[in-house]
């Protein structure tokens, strides 16, 4: 999900304001992520991990890892003892 405002604005009335429209969501509607944005700066929600990212527009190039979920990529994680298994 996707909430922009104008430059300058307030994004955690943005965020407030995309966290309104899940109640008319169906369930298997419900966001992973949301992102919002005054055109000069984004802030990822990860809906799963309440986690989230920030940054500007023209760091962008460094944070594209961040949305690779468009492309289907899935984070991974493993245990230490899982990995020295390996």
């Amino acid at each position: 999900m996707v909430e922009h405002k104008s430059r300058g604005k307030d994004l955690d009335k943005a965020f407030e304001q995309a966290l309104d429209y899940l109640p008319g969501l169906k369930e298997y509607e419900v966001p992973k992520y949301i992102l919002v944005s005054d055109f000069a700066r984004l802030r990822l929600y990860d809906m799963e991990t309440s986690s989230e990212t920030e940054f500007h527009l023209a760091e962008f190039p460094q944070n594209v890892h961040h949305f690779g979920f468009l492309a289907g990529y899935q984070k991974r994680t493993f245990s230490a003892a899982l990995s020295s298994t390996l």
